[in-house]
């Protein structure tokens, strides 16, 4: 059987771009429970251990940025040439923007001084991180629809 393709990339490309976002998704949902503890104060009955949280977070941000490169990658072909189709591009766009929007509030996690900037930059990033993972399962199968559609004509 042969292996999914993005047309104009690497044979490579898709696996490593899926790997990524899973990667980056799993990561994410193993790490909410700790910042609902330690973020917004809330008993939670479970949570990583301390040396499995810096593990996990340190796996997060390598990839997502990972995943960054490759839709900046994607932006050459992929998503200018679909664009122009008007092939699935409004949930493309729409992952393009919360994505942006979670490099954003990634970076404040860090770098925001102030405890309550911090809080509205965890919630925002877990809330935009889940609608990431809802709307890029979307994507995929309505562009694989999309395409069996568009091969049938």
């Amino acid at each position: 059987m042969p292996t999914k393709r993005l047309s104009g990339y690497p044979s490579w490309f898709y696996g490593v771009l899926i790997a990524s976002m899973l990667s980056v998704c799993i990561s994410g949902f193993l790490l909410i429970p700790t910042a609902l503890e330690f973020k917004f104060f809330m008993e939670v009955p479970w949570r990583l251990a301390s040396s499995s949280f810096t593990l996990t977070v340190a796996s997060h941000i390598l990839t997502a940025w990972l995943l960054l490169m490759m839709v900046g990658a994607m932006w050459q072909l992929h998503m200018r040439f679909k664009w122009r189709q008007r092939n699935n591009h409004r949930s493309g766009l729409t992952l393009a923007l919360l994505l942006v929007s979670l490099a954003l509030t990634g970076t404040g996690l860090f770098y925001l001084g102030d405890e309550t900037l911090q809080q509205y930059s965890s919630a925002t990033h877990t809330i935009v991180g889940i609608l990431v993972a809802v709307i890029m399962l979307w994507h995929c199968i309505h562009g694989a629809k999309l395409r069996k559609k568009l091969k049938l004509n």
